[in-house]
């Protein structure tokens, strides 16, 4: 089961199923209350199941929700989203030409050993060519169509709508919110194959070196935009109304609904601004993008150099699919974003309401039912009780530390200061290239921390757009929970800042303070000896 009535968090799988954090948890940082989880995991099944079906790898009767979490895609750990690796695998394996390999070394960067292969469904190669193809032709199209609808309903609804029924807005919200999480994952998973194509094509010529700067650089990509607004809001160019307006739904650790989007607290950007005004014109987001425009450049002319033909028609083709890609991705996690903020309008709506009747004590107790437990109108002492408890589990849960990487259900601990060994070398991913030395800040949490300085390495668990601001003012960054797909490294990369991600315990074993060198081409932190 997915959890018990009594706390819908907790957790359980099979002792043998693997899991991991990587790549859910970043959507959601802070630790999930039951109502926020209960309407994630109705949007990653019918989503992300939607997603597959629509390239032909499930069927119609495929796209549910399961009652047992070992069938899902994702599960819930003490309040922390994870990928159910083994289901995913068992889909992805289905892809033609994809291995689930391929998909591991996406998400953990590298392969367990001795894992066996997924057999193709070469029965379904008919339908899922009619079907992708299909899809393909018209993803971009949708999606466009899709966020410009999506922006307008949240200005419309949400921003302006402060009479809106809370409840109709708390249900309609979550059925945009499923909606625009397939449209999601079908970029994620197009991204994935091309990444997958692009490191074959250089391994092929021996130029695998190429490979991460290949992958960034495009520009125009729809979280940078916001580093950019808030910059020109810095020089006066711009009003802070209008970042609101156009950018208002994000906002720090924002994939979690209780937290405060800068629609509901503007203070966020008002204290970027100002640490931004500091900085000189070369650290501009807009000119960091284009640096990273230069040298992608230059990777694709090294890429091409000596192909003729056909092979160099091919290989253009898929480098310019890559970009679109990238924008669509990080495109479609705007829109969703938005719905998000929308379910976050009408739950504190309802909670105002339930307080103002007596049956909640504060409107942010709302945030401790889940979705049916609140739908079902039933409201006695009980309810109270069971709040009270939740709470107290939920705080419990924040001071638990999992692994990133886990078989069964994890054992969660308090992790342990590092000892001086383990501080000496920290390895983990290419995340974006480049190497650059500086001092480390840790941030665990985005909501009022003190924007970074100059020569400043970032430190944090993971990111979500809403840290995209503190990213302009980072030299460096060094990421726990990630890999190269995810939105930490697709946004350094289009910034030009070298990252390591995926180190699973950096925040744990630097501190603010610390001089350090971040290797984004091998994936390797190094602790710096402090100057006398």
């Amino acid at each position: 089961m997915a959890g018990s009535v009594a706390d819908p968090i907790r957790g359980d799988s099979e002792p043998d199923r693997w899991w991991t954090l990587t790549n859910v948890s970043e959507a959601t940082p802070l630790v999930l209350a039951p109502l926020e989880w209960s309407y994630w995991s109705r949007a990653l099944e019918f989503g992300g199941r939607g997603a597959w079906c629509d390239f032909g790898l499930l069927g119609p009767s495929e796209v549910y929700q399961p009652v047992d979490q070992n069938e899902r895609l994702t599960g819930c750990f003490f309040g922390r989203q994870a990928v159910n690796v083994d289901r995913t695998r068992e889909i992805i394996g289905i892809i033609p030409g994809r291995s689930t390999d391929d998909f591991e070394r996406d998400v953990f960067g590298m392969v367990r050993p001795g894992l066996k292969p997924v057999p193709n469904r070469y029965r379904r190669f008919p339908v899922i060519a009619w079907k992708s193809g299909r899809t393909l032709s018209q993803h971009t199209a949708d999606l466009e169509h899709l966020y410009a609808e999506q922006l307008q309903w949240w200005r419309t609804q949400v921003l302006d709508g402060g009479t809106r029924d809370p409840w109709r807005l708390m249900e309609e919200s979550g059925e945009r919110f499923v909606r625009l999480m397939r449209a999601h994952v079908r970029s994620r998973m197009v991204l994935q194959v091309l990444q997958s194509m692009i490191r074959s094509v250089c391994a092929r010529r021996q130029q695998e070196h190429l490979v991460h700067q290949l992958l960034s650089g495009y520009g125009n990509v729809a979280n940078t935009l916001i580093a950019e607004d808030i910059w020109l809001v810095s020089r006066g160019r711009l009003s802070r109304d209008e970042v609101i307006r156009e950018h208002g739904f994000h906002g720090p650790n924002e994939g979690n609904q209780r937290a405060r989007s800068w629609r509901e607290d503007p203070s966020g950007i008002d204290a970027l601004v100002r640490a931004i005004g500091r900085r000189a014109e070369n650290d501009r987001p807009r000119v960091r993008e284009r640096l990273a425009v230069e040298a992608r450049l230059r990777a694709e002319a090294e890429l091409l150099e000596g192909r003729r033909g056909l092979g160099r028609v091919m290989v253009r083709m898929l480098l310019r699919a890559a970009a679109t890609a990238v924008r669509n991705l990080e495109l479609g996690k705007a829109a969703y974003v938005s719905a998000l903020d929308g379910n976050r309008a009408g739950a504190r709506g309802v909670g105002a309401q339930l307080c103002a009747a007596g049956w909640l004590a504060e409107a942010d107790d709302v945030f401790y039912l889940t979705r049916d437990e609140l739908l079902s109108g039933e409201w006695s002492a009980e309810r109270a009780d069971l709040i009270c408890r939740r709470r107290k589990q939920h705080a419990e849960y924040q001071g638990m530390t999992l692994p990133v990487s886990f078989v069964g259900v994890p054992s969660p601990c308090r992790a342990p200061e590092a000892p001086a060994q383990e501080r000496a070398e920290i390895k983990g991913m290419p995340g974006a290239p480049g190497r650059v030395w500086g001092r480390a800040r840790l941030v665990l949490d985005p909501d009022g921390a003190e924007p970074l300085d100059e020569g400043e390495i970032l430190v944090c668990r993971t990111t979500d757009p809403g840290w995209v601001a503190l990213f302009a003012l980072a030299d460096g960054l060094v990421i726990d929970i990630g890999g190269p797909a995810s939105h930490g490294a697709i946004v350094a990369r289009e910034l030009g800042i070298p990252c390591v991600i995926g180190t699973g315990d950096g925040t744990r074993r630097l501190t603010t303070g610390d001089r350090v060198e971040v290797d984004g081409d091998t994936g390797v932190v190094t602790l710096l000896p402090t100057p006398p």
